[in-house]
């Protein structure tokens, strides 16, 4: 996907989901399957402050390497996994001004053996 997105990401994806979200500078917003960070990044131009969570480290990795207009915090973890983040950062639901999330395909249950 690269520092920018796929082409659908710039033109449909990142401008209709910022349309409905409508972030506000200074709003604390959950990106949960952030992946490489796309539109954390795309977040964080509108103002809003910007944790990153996703369950793949290397993605995590790649995110940070990307420049941002502001700081945003990535964390590599299970979305299901979030009580244990810093008082800094929001836990959803309650704190967190919105929670996002435009999809992740390993959201899916996993089987266990």
């Amino acid at each position: 996907m690269g520092e920018n997105g796929s082409e659908l990401y710039q033109q449909v994806v990142i401008p209709g989901a910022l349309a409905l979200l409508k972030p506000q500078a200074g709003e604390s917003i959950l990106d949960l399957g952030c992946g490489q960070g796309v539109f954390s990044r795309a977040l964080t131009a509108e103002g809003a402050k910007v944790t990153g969570v996703d369950a793949a480290p290397s993605l995590i990795k790649r995110a940070k390497t990307y420049p941002s207009p502001a700081p945003i915090r990535y964390v590599a973890r299970d979305a299901a996994k979030l009580n244990d983040l810093a008082p800094s950062t929001p836990s959803p639901p309650s704190s967190a001004s919105r929670t996002w999330l435009i999809w992740a395909k390993s959201a899916r249950p996993r089987p266990r053996y």
